[in-house]
């Protein structure tokens, strides 16, 4: 309680990604809730089964403030029950969507594919190069079928492609998701640009905190697991992280050294 206290003092306002992240050897997962530009875990909860952490995702999101804040998540929290909650406290959502929902990943992948005629859909493509790579990004954002989906709180479906191609290779890959954006959140944004933000955003709590936790604090080889131990530290680590992103520190191990 107190790390959630702590961070929501530090940030106000921000996107936050909904995650898990098992801790190795101790049987124990920790679902966060990790805010995307402070680079701050504001709430986090643990359960002793990875597969609880639909259970936990919604008690984590009763710990912070939702209303007008974008919630994302990979495919396991799209639910119904989570977006429900999510939309009746005013808050917006981007979540993949996978296996889990067949039928609304079918759906999805129909409407982007053969696209009925005068189908309104937003576009957005970023471009990217770094050592030899370059990653292309389209996302193709629409509004036409949220009403015959009948999901709560739906705003918009998206579908995105990403190419990459290294050494003259090319690698494509493709996922849809569902989106509440609602006027008084996205503002005069454009609607595909701001879920292609979105949408990359999330994956920066890979980055940003569990490879930290594991690279820098070497969490997964730690042997503190009895009890509540493996999970005060991961608090504290939490802490520690949030305060060098907080104090843009580039190199976390030199400053563990100091």
């Amino acid at each position: 309680r107190l790390q959630g206290d702590w961070s929501s003092d530090v940030c106000s306002s921000d996107l936050i990604g909904l995650d898990g992240k098992e801790i190795h050897g101790t049987g124990l997962c920790l679902v966060a809730a990790f805010a995307h530009v402070a680079k701050t875990v504001l709430f986090e909860e643990g359960t002793d089964s990875k597969g609880k952490e639909l259970v936990v995702g919604p008690n984590v999101l009763r710990h912070i403030t939702i209303t007008n804040r974008v919630i994302t998540g990979d495919a396991l929290f799209t639910q119904r029950s989570l977006c429900k909650q999510i939309t009746f406290e005013h808050g917006g959502y981007v979540f993949r969507v996978k296996g889990n929902q067949p039928t609304l990943e079918q759906d999805i992948r129909l409407f982007f594919s053969d696209p009925p005629f005068k189908a309104s859909i937003q576009r957005h493509t970023t471009i990217d190069r770094w050592k030899g790579v370059k990653e292309i990004r389209e996302v193709r954002v629409s509004s036409d079928i949220t009403e015959y989906l009948a999901w709560p709180g739906l705003t918009h479906i998206w579908y995105m492609k990403k190419t990459v191609k290294k050494d003259g290779e090319k690698k494509i890959t493709e996922s849809v998701g569902i989106v509440r954006l609602p006027k008084d959140i996205l503002g005069e944004r454009d609607v595909a640009e701001a879920v292609s933000e979105y949408v990359r955003g999330h994956w920066g709590i890979e980055t940003r905190l569990h490879k930290q936790r594991d690279v820098v604090f070497n969490e997964d080889k730690s042997m503190i697991r009895a009890g509540h131990a493996p999970q005060t530290m991961a608090i504290l680590r939490n802490i520690v992280t949030s305060l060098f992103h907080r104090g843009t520190v580039r190199n976390f191990k030199s400053a563990m050294r100091k």
